[in-house]
């Protein structure tokens, strides 16, 4: 008796280890098995898929992955939380170019330096909003409390009126 429940403790502890412990991706925590990913592309004007659904008390990870050559944003919210993200956007600074990171290099363009400035803003901790570098991967988990007709929208500079919005309903 002893050595079946020490063999099922172990198979328990093979399992766990298989499908969450033990995840090559360091960068994220694993999916919980209440949550479905969803994996969007973000390329420089948009978001694959165009558009998305889910249901009323599902939890999503939504994982962003930058293969354009702009930094991107996602956020998640009704037309009211966009149209206040946007404002903030709007009235927020950018970090000057000599506090550029140095990966960029004494040899970097004026030019080069300005395309890569930190927009520093309030909704960079806001936990329905990502922003994503080039070549980089961000997540977002969402819980739907409720029907809704949400969006999920870049609000970087041009980015928003180049049509880089996608339709969330939630049924």
């Amino acid at each position: 008796m002893l050595v079946l429940r020490s063999i099922g403790l172990a198979a328990v502890a093979v399992m766990l280890c298989g499908s969450v412990a033990c995840s090559d991706d360091t960068t994220s925590e694993p999916a919980k098995p209440e949550e479905r990913v969803v994996v969007i592309t973000m390329k420089d004007d948009s978001f694959t898929p165009t558009s998305f659904t889910a249901k009323v008390n599902e939890t999503v990870r939504f994982r962003f992955v930058n293969v354009g050559e702009k930094r991107h944003e996602a956020v998640i919210g009704d037309q009211a939380y966009q149209d206040a993200h946007a404002l903030m956007m709007e009235s927020m600074t950018t970090v000057p170019v000599s506090a550029a990171p140095a990966a960029y290099g004494a040899t970097a363009s004026e030019g080069q330096l300005a395309s890569h400035r930190t927009r520093m803003h309030p909704g960079m901790t806001d936990p329905n909003a990502v922003s994503v570098e080039p070549g980089e991967t961000g997540e977002i988990v969402y819980s739907f409390a409720k029907r809704a007709d949400l969006l999920i929208a870049c609000h970087e500079p041009g980015h928003l009126m180049a049509g880089m919005v996608a339709p969330l309903t939630v049924r």
